[in-house]
């Protein structure tokens, strides 16, 4: 996930079927079902439900482990944010949820998942266009993260 100093976001997905093989090759039609179900729901930013509440399959029940959320402000111009944790459905969304409710720009997003476990690094800001360095914001954020996604376990 990229955004431009204009603002308009640049996102790369590799979406995988149910056998973990690229959509795209074999069936070229769902590439083309895919990207028109995002055209039309990206058109109508309003109409987004909530973040769905689905159970937590039981292979990752079992492979909890503490959320770890880190903040730095490598550069004046952002921050970097880094949210270590177990897999789950929701998760993204979740985050983006806070970040929306705690007014923070996303600028660019590493989506890592590394089997039951993701790390991802966000580079990020307040409105303002500066690096998050307020220390009670800095705490706000990192334990308001932590103990939501903590509480999707």
């Amino acid at each position: 996930i990229h955004t431009a100093s204009n603002g308009l976001c640049f996102n790369t997905f590799v979406v995988l079927n149910e056998q973990g093989n690229p959509v795209g090759f074999q069936a070229p039609q769902a590439a083309v079902l895919i990207a028109k179900q995002l055209t039309e729901d990206l058109s109508n930013p309003g109409g987004y439900q909530a973040v769905v509440n689905r159970r937590l399959p039981r292979h990752l029940k079992q492979l909890v482990r503490p959320t770890q959320v880190r903040i730095s402000s490598p550069t004046k111009a952002y921050s970097e944010l880094t949210v270590i944790a177990a897999d789950r459905p929701g998760l993204l969304a979740r985050i983006g949820q806070l970040f929306a409710e705690l007014s923070i720009e996303v600028l660019s997003a590493r989506i890592t998942t590394l089997g039951e476990r993701v790390e991802d690094v966000f580079t990020i800001r307040v409105p303002n266009g500066n690096a998050i360095v307020d220390r009670e914001r800095i705490y706000l954020l990192e334990n308001t993260l932590r103990q939501r996604l903590d509480s999707l376990a």
